[in-house]
């Protein structure tokens, strides 16, 4: 199919489409848009590889020059191969489409040792070998000896590449390893360097993360890669820990003994070139005065040994004097050598910074920093002159270089710890230097940098506001997708406590209980026993898993698993691993079933997919904890905690749920899949552990999955498994999980789709205008906003702070001593005047004003709701509006605190959850009070009316637990106030309010409540309705109080504007001395712009007097700033916008739309331009392409015609 995503022409190489796959795509191409980088959270098993290619592809064919490559980066040479399959599928696709010769070359790139295909060398089985033996034959001098002496042997396949290869690229098709060796073998040619050769070539390469994030690699190999490239970090759930171990490096006592091996290797071969060849050292030596860089202009085949981090500019520098000749670096080395020999001669541990390092080396023997920064490059440059082909006796030497030139390097990010022996095994001595990288962004700011867009994407990023903060970067998209599923195939649970009560959980306290082992073993057992075929356990640890085995065997729980399945495990030897998966397999395969006990952070968890009978349950046995006790560990955290602020607990959590979300992850691969995910540890039952799953497995583990014992999740399981057993064909997946490209096309399933991704709603341009009308000097967010608020608060220099995650200190605040005994909160002083809060109309009339509300103002306010609604300290609100809103800040927060109530919040209005609340299942926290606007009772009858059978009990259970239901911002359907009435039992009350008054007209508690009316004035509030006449004069038409409503003039109905005054009302606009003066009567009336009338002892609201007023939502939304925004448009001539009336929404945003002569822009696209510069609640919904827009007489657009013509129709 042909997929339009936001305006993109997407080929999709098959007939249906999930629709995550389609939000996916349109959050990666808005990411694209902007040029910047993405986070993308996607669960396993929804084509998150086909998405990425289809997207990216069409990009490239629709913008070549903005995006001129895609650099794929993943962790396994199987995923490699892959994405390579999907690759091919979409371009054959395309090809057979469009009718065009494919263009495009798309190959991987890997170790020499898969790619070699020389007789010889390709028989090695370690990559290090096989790197040295192409080395000694593809050197220069190796290849210049041959030319004289045909008996020297060299690698055919490397010259005839030289030759011919070089003139020739890969023609257009896609190349995985084996096409490469296949492409190699028929033209004579090395696959290895064609494909490095290539890759500056082809529009799509596929390798590794090191190729990219380990200097040493990437300095080679990726360093001609353009900057308009796209990076795809894929599997990259763990792409911090891969940062860190391309910076850091371990020496051991072995280290030192290879390394001194290897410069009497080098000592001897500088003596005997000198006897042989010394023009060559002298040579050598001048260039080091040009610099390293120039000194090293040498083919591919003679750079072997990169440094680990010295930029361009530093190369240039001349070579510092004590390391220029050869015979002084090789002294140099040695000093350096034995002044780390001396420091691992160590009786307890030492922990120092790279500063403190230098300092000391310095003291005792008198080695500057310059020098050492230049070893790697230095030591790079002597292996070349002095043409050493062994390069493995060079390994630990070259280990040695890296550190030397990474201590000299870095002084911030980095620790150095020297222990003497290993902590678990303390009678033996096996002394190592850690030094061990703390930022994982040092390897990969560079990739961000230097190139427009990188997307890091994986199916368990949770929770994604992580990431940003440890890897220093600012994503301009940031989502997280569901699984949309026709059957719930998935059945995540929580295993807390074995049949005996006794509970289960990995912590050190308890993983040595031999009731916890036994219960996790009976857990294994009676799995076994229901679920068939395959079933995979994930332990914390090798130890652990090892312990928990041998107490298996002695208590007969081996022989009990090994009645209904086979049983395997994983170890740390790859081999033994290999050898047990692929019987593991067989078992599967022939209908024996098996056990499969393997480790969290194993080659298991990270490399294997289960699919569909060979993982039909996998058991998480504890958290995966790291180990905490590790020094390296306990540095990175400090040094989290101090730069980033990240608690120690908030990452050892985070770790360890990423990795348990990777490990039962293994258990789905696909929707027509089904499988079990049992988290068997108490603590996951907590909300700061099961809260960090992916969202897409959080769905799935309601409440009455937490806290199972053995037997109850046996039945669940039972349960599960009969329901899977059933019939499922792609016909029940269609217009569900499986999408045709009509069904796609639809309005409502776009709806649907957008619903189930959260992002960020507010255009940054739109708050960076709050902060600096505001004159802010502090922001204060939370961890989900942080990456827009950080870009801001950048802008402004401002400080900020995240309530959930930082303390809050204000030096200026007086002491406890201070305050004690003074006045400082005694009545003496009068606050009533002074400023307290400012908050933002719509701007309905232009921008956004600030209107000021001082603290005698909301008294006031909050008096006359308290009073008027009857709100005591028994009260508990459901609170889910925005705090933006006068509704949400006021009315649903500030009131209840002040009457000292309960206020439950919510960060998400969600229909079910609310229910359940007003109901109170599930134990859900008492409360009997809920405001809101039109839009949300709307859903909330929508909502019920899947469940009515259960209307009587609902009913029941809301006039038993709720008081009060209240709705407001927007005119209310009569059909929904009806409609909730019907449900719970109660009349809402309907009130009128706004940011400048507060809540002026409410009907009341204990009086009537007619749908429609807003009642009468609030307490202390005084209300006049006046008719403008002839000139500026006017006609009071209505004057009333709580007290009273009078009829002045006129009769009962008539309507006029609205005027509020009393102590309620606000003092100023903040800043706009004329608007205020503008919006107040000579005698001191707020005009509030609303018509409005009075009968049958209810004032009811008509309308805004100016119809450029939208209620949407219970959003007031300035139809002039929507056109405003559609006037961007460059094939926009003109426009006009207006509401339409809507029964849920109140209006929708309606507009009428004249482009230039024959230009088409097409509905979704008109959408996703306004959504750059107006929030999507302002956004058109209805869109009308006109070629002409109707206006009277005088040239202008009635508004008021315009909106009951489109009524009508």
């Amino acid at each position: 199919m042909k997929v339009n995503i936001d305006g993109l022409l997407v080929h999709f190489p098959y007939d249906f489409i999930y629709p995550e796959q389609y939000s996916y795509m349109l959050e990666l191409k808005r990411s694209l848009d902007a040029k910047g980088h993405g986070l993308l959270e996607m669960p396993s098993g929804t084509g998150k590889t086909l998405s990425l290619l289809s997207l990216i592809v069409a990009y490239h064919r629709a913008h070549p020059a903005e995006v001129t490559k895609l650099v794929y980066c993943s962790r396994t040479i199987p995923e490699i191969e892959k994405v390579l399959q999907e690759l091919r599928r979409l371009l054959t696709y395309i090809e057979t489409d469009t009718g065009q010769t494919n263009k495009i070359v798309g190959l991987c790139l890997s170790s020499r040792k898969n790619l070699c295909c020389h007789p010889q060398v390709s028989k090695e089985k370690d990559g290090r070998i096989v790197d040295g033996k192409c080395f000694a034959l593809t050197a220069s001098h190796k290849r210049s000896v041959a030319a004289v002496d045909p008996n020297v042997d060299i690698c055919s396949y490397f010259e005839a590449f030289e030759k011919n290869g070089r003139e020739f690229p890969l023609p257009a098709g896609v190349y995985d390893l084996d096409d490469l060796k296949d492409y190699g073998k028929k033209h004579g040619w090395c696959p290895y360097f064609l494909a490095r050769y290539a890759i500056t070539h082809a529009t799509i390469v596929v390798y590794s993360y090191h190729y990219l994030l380990d200097p040493k690699i990437a300095d080679l190999v990726s360093k001609e890669i353009s900057k308009t490239s796209v990076v795809v970090f894929d599997e990259a759930h763990n792409i911090d820990s891969v940062c860190i171990e391309a910076m850091s490096v371990n020496i051991t006592r072995r280290t030192i003994e290879r390394s001194q091996n290897g410069i009497q290797m080098l000592e001897r071969t500088v003596n005997k070139i000198k006897e042989t060849d010394a023009k060559k050292l002298k040579e050598e030596y001048h260039k080091m005065v040009e610099g390293l860089r120039d000194a090293n202009v040498a083919r591919d085949t003679d750079i072997v040994l990169s440094n680990p981090v010295l930029p361009d500019e530093v190369l240039k520098e001349a070579i510092p004097g004590n390391i220029r000749s050869a015979e002084h670096f090789i002294a140099f080395l040695k000093r350096f050598l034995e002044y780390v020999k001396m420091r691992l001669r160590v009786q307890h541990v030492v922990q120092e910074s790279p500063a403190a390092f230098l300092k000391d080396i310095l003291s005792k023997v008198f080695i500057e920093r310059k020098p050492l920064r230049f070893c790697s490059e230095r030591l790079r440059s002597l292996v070349r002159t002095l043409e050493i082909t062994e390069l493995n006796e060079m390994s630990s030497l070259t280990a040695l270089c890296n550190f030397a030139t990474l201590v000299s390097t870095y002084m911030k990010g980095f620790t150095l710890i020297i222990e003497p022996f290993d902590d678990r095994t303390p009678s033996i001595p096996n002394p190592v230097l850690h030094f061990s990288c703390m930022d994982a962004s040092v390897a990969i700011k560079p990739v961000f940098q230097r190139f427009q867009s990188v997307i890091i994407t994986s199916g368990t990023l949770s929770p994604l506001d992580m990431y940003p903060k440890i890897l220093d970067f600012r994503p301009v998209i940031m989502a997280s997708f569901t699984m949309t599923l026709a059957r719930p195939c998935l059945c995540p649970m929580i295993v807390s406590k074995g049949n005996d009560q006794v509970t289960m959980s990995s912590k050190f306290e308890t993983r040595d209980d031999i009731a916890v082992i036994r219960n996790y073993g009976n857990l294994l057992v009676e799995m076994s026993s229901v679920v068939p075929d395959g079933i995979v356990g994930f332990f914390t640890s090798y130890t652990y898993m090892e312990a928990v085995v041998a107490a298996w065997y002695e208590q007969g729980i081996i022989d009990s698993i090994l009645k209904r399945k086979l049983l395997f495990l994983e170890t740390q030897d790859s081999g033994e691993t290999s050898l047990a998966l692929l019987n593991y397999i067989k078992a599967c395969e022939n209908g024996r079933g098996a056990v499969l006990l393997s480790v969290a952070r194993g080659k298991v968890s990270e490399g294997v997919d289960f699919d569909h009978h060979l993982g039909r349950c996998v058991i998480m046995f504890g958290i995966p904890f790291v180990y905490t006790q590790s020094r390296i560990l306990k540095a990175r955290l400090e040094y989290l905690r101090d730069q980033f602020q990240i608690r120690e607990s908030d990452f050892l959590t985070f770790d360890a749920l990423r990795h348990a979300s990777q490990c039962v992850g293994r258990a789905i691969r696909g929707k027509t899949d089904y499988g079990i995910m049992i988290f068997a540890d108490k603590r996951f039952s907590r909300a700061d552990k099961y809260g960090k799953l992916p969202k897409w497995i959080q769905e799935y583990l309601a409440e009455s999955l937490h806290n199972l014992s053995i037997e109850e999740a046996v039945q669940i399981a039972k349960r599960f498994l009969r329901q899977m057993a059933q019939p499922f064909t792609r016909e029940d997946q269609l217009g569900i999980s499986l999408l045709t490209l009509e069904q796609l096309e639809s309005e409502e399933t776009k709806k649907k789709i957008e619903s189930r991704v959260q992002l960020f709603k507010h255009p940054q341009s739109l708050l960076e205008y709050y902060v600096e009308d505001s004159q802010s000097r502090l922001l204060i967010t939370n961890k989900k906003y942080l990456d827009t608020i950080e870009n801001i608060a950048s802008k402004f220099e401002l400080p900020h702070f995240v309530a959930d995650r930082d303390i809050l200190t204000i030096p200026s605040a007086p002491s406890q001593n201070e305050l004690s005994g003074s006045k400082f909160f005694t009545s003496d002083i009068n606050f009533s005047n002074d400023r307290a809060l400012i908050i933002y109309t719509s701007g309905t009339t232009g921008k956004p004003k600030g209107v000021v509300l001082n603290h005698g103002t909301l008294h006031a306010q909050t008096s006359a709701i308290i009073k008027g609604w009857e709100v005591t300290q028994e009260d508990s609100i459901f609170h889910s509006l925005p705090l933006h809103h006068i509704h949400g800040i006021m009315n649903a927060l500030l009131v209840l605190l002040r009457a000292g109530g309960t206020v439950v919040m919510q960060e998400k209005f969600d229909a079910v959850e609310a229910w359940k609340y007003f109901l109170n299942l599930n134990n859900r926290p008492r409360v009997n009070l809920f405001f809101a606007v039109p839009t949300m009772y709307a859903k909330l009858v929508q909502e019920f009316e899947k469940v009515s059978e259960i209307e009587s009990f609902a009913k029941k259970q809301c006039l038993k637990n709720m008081r009060l239901f209240c709705s407001g911002s927007a005119s209310l359907p009569i059909p929904v106030f009806h409609g909730m009435e019907t449900l719970t039992g109660h009349r809402m009350i309907e009130r009128f309010g706004m940011s400048e008054v507060g809540m002026a007209l409410s009907t009341q508690v204990s009086g009537p409540r007619e749908p429609g009316t807003v009642g009468v004035p609030m307490p202390a509030v005084e209300i006049a309705v006046r008719k403008h006449g002839e000139g500026s004069s006017f006609v009071d038409l209505v004057y009333g109080n709580e007290k009273e409503v009078q009829i002045l003039s006129g009769k009962e109905g008539d309507a006029g504007e609205l005027l509020v005054k009393g102590p309620n009302v606000f003092s100023e606009y903040w800043n706009k001395e004329k608007a205020t003066i503008e919006s107040f009567t000579e005698d001191g009336w707020f005009l509030t712009g609303d018509t409005v009338c009075y009968e049958n002892g209810a004032f009811k609201i008509l309308g805004r007097t100016s119809v450029d007023i939208i209620k949407s939502g219970g959003y007031k939304i300035s139809a002039l700033d929507v056109e405003s925004c559609l006037l961007r448009h460059p094939e926009i001539v003109e426009c006009t916008v207006f509401g339409l009336p809507d029964e849920v929404w109140g209006e929708r945003v309606a507009c009428l739309v004249l482009t230039k002569q024959g230009k088409l822009i097409k509905e979704d696209e008109l959408k996703s331009f306004c959504k750059q510069f107006i929030p999507p609640y302002a956004t058109p919904t209805v869109i009308k392409f006109v070629d002409e827009i109707p206006r009277n007489v005088m040239g202008k657009v009635n508004k008021k015609e315009v909106r009951a013509k489109y009524s009508a129709k």
